[in-house]
């Protein structure tokens, strides 16, 4: 019975030790192709460029490259880090939110929009090339450089959203700054 209650003891002990165990961070070197929805864990970096083909790309984690959405999709950046460019086309968005940071610039080519919110960032520019609108909203939510619309969608700049570049609107939308929002360079309107 006494080795019984030891091994019992032993396999409790053991089994504590593991579940404290810290989780290791991961990386990942070289190019990563993913179809269909794909999350970056918090603690993941993938050290190179990652394209989603038909799916949601979302990050915790940290991509050092730059990020290539296809087809149906968004990418949604909540927390985590992208060092390169982010590109999206098709239908979908590109969503920075909760602290997020966009480190290059993020190019919206299909009718989806670009949405900053909650504290997050993008250091580059920000192009929205079709029917999307491009909103930066709340405190802390800013763009280092410069906002471009290209068709029927809008700039909205709101509730003590930044940009510190130029905001340009090129196609039918218009340009709102507005709650606190604030632009540091020039709105145009209709020509750059």
């Amino acid at each position: 019975m006494r080795k019984l209650i030891g091994l019992s003891i032993s396999i409790a002990l053991g089994l504590t030790a593991f579940a404290a165990a810290p989780v290791a961070a991961m990386d990942y070197d070289g190019d990563k192709h993913f179809t269909g929805d794909k999350t970056i864990a918090s603690g993941h970096t993938y050290k190179d460029n990652v394209t989603v083909k038909n799916g949601t790309l979302t990050v915790y984690g940290t991509i050092e490259g730059n990020v290539k959405q296809f087809g149906p999709g968004n990418v949604v950046v909540r927390g985590g880090e992208i060092e390169g460019n982010v590109t999206e086309r098709n239908g979908g968005a590109v969503k920075v939110l909760a602290d997020g940071e966009v480190y290059g610039n993020v190019y919206e080519r299909g009718r989806g929009n670009v949405i900053l919110r909650g504290g997050s960032e993008v250091k580059g520019d920000v192009y929205e090339k079709w029917n999307g609108k491009v909103l930066v909203k709340g405190y802390d939510s800013e763009v280092y450089g410069n906002v471009e619309e290209r068709h029927a969608g809008s700039v909205l700049v709101k509730d003590d959203g930044k940009v510190y570049g130029n905001v340009c609107e090129l196609g039918a939308g218009a340009v709102y700054v507005t709650n606190g929002g604030y632009v540091d360079g020039n709105v145009y309107t209709g020509s750059c």
